[in-house]
């Protein structure tokens, strides 16, 4: 945690230092926080963008409780020590592993199983699952570089939608995979993470487009409101995604914490890391749908506003000092 936090506390600097206001607002208008909120109520793809936002974030902590079942649970553990076993992950001594290797992915990171096939040892569910996580992280950051100019060339709005349609679509697919399917599962976490990608930079940008939108309508621009709503529209996601997984569990499956592999249990893991991850995903497919942010509207925006603001400049310009 350390080295994230070190990591993370210079790349903020970063972009502290490097960053500057992308637009300057036409006029200088100040207004109470409540005037904001009420004219943000007249800004129906703000709206869309929230529901959107709340499905995105509960669709993140949904999958990752339901994720995390599903590999300790309903996943074969057999077959996952011999999927580990093909990237030289296990090692049937207790002892750890010697060398620079055993150093790092052993002792450090804990991605050694020491254990047979037919005596699997207690973490092989939690090695598979981090190389999955792995897997899926580092292909989200090679497609969000590869993925850069799909925004430009498709729309922001377009590049969401179908990125969640066949998100939604893959998350389904779990349906159909069997205890057993190790590579299967990893094939999928990997596809999924290329069909999110691309819409991770979109929808923050599409923020911004809100606040374009605002300032389209009413002339006057509240950029710290949309995003501290939009900021509070991710927690509540986060906080409700988890909560409708243990709801959905306990309401449908009888889930009880104290028998987490209760055959009950396991089907409702299994469906909730299908359907229920997909359904969110669908979700918000059908807010983005809704928002009319899309490609033609945010050019006129932005040839329009930026066609008030030259006006602007040259009337300030003209304006006799005081």
């Amino acid at each position: 945690m350390s080295i994230w936090a070190a990591l993370c506390f210079v790349l903020f600097l970063i972009t502290f230092f490097t960053t500057k206001e992308r637009i300057k607002p036409v006029n200088e208008v100040k207004s109470s926080p409540k005037e904001d909120f009420l004219d943000l109520l007249k800004n129906k793809p703000w709206m869309a963008l929230v529901g959107y936002t709340v499905f995105n974030f509960a669709m993140l902590t949904y999958r990752g409780g339901a994720h995390y079942n599903f590999y300790h649970q309903y996943a074969d553990k057999g077959a996952m020590f011999n999927f580990l076993a093909k990237l030289g992950l296990t090692t049937p001594d207790a002892a750890p592993l010697p060398g620079w290797f055993g150093k790092v992915f052993d002792e450090t990171l804990g991605y050694i199983a020491h254990g047979t096939n037919i005596n699997v040892p207690a973490n092989v569910a939690d090695v598979y699952n981090s190389i999955v996580n792995m897997v899926g992280t580092g292909t989200t950051i090679i497609f969000i570089i590869l993925c850069a100019g799909f925004a430009k060339r498709f729309g922001k709005k377009a590049v969401i939608f179908w990125g969640f349609t066949l998100g939604g679509l893959n998350a389904c697919a779990y349906y159909w995979l069997a205890p057993t399917d190790t590579t299967a599962m990893v094939v999928l976490a990997a596809l999924g993470s290329v069909f999110y990608a691309p819409t991770i930079a979109s929808a923050w940008s599409m923020y911004a487009d809100a606040a374009d939108y605002s300032e389209w309508q009413t002339g006057r621009r509240f950029t710290g409101m949309v995003f501290a709503t939009i900021g509070f529209s991710l927690k509540s996601g986060l906080a409700l995604g988890s909560a409708v997984f243990l709801w959905a569990m306990t309401g449908f499956w009888g889930y009880d914490t104290a028998a987490p592999s209760a055959a009950n249990a396991i089907v409702g893991y299994h469906l909730s890391s299908s359907f229920g991850v997909g359904v969110l995903f669908f979700g918000g497919a059908i807010a983005i749908a809704l928002c009319t942010l899309n490609k033609s509207l945010t050019i006129q925006m932005s040839d329009e506003l930026n066609e008030r603001r030259r006006k602007a400049e040259l009337a300030r310009a003209a304006a006799p000092v005081a």
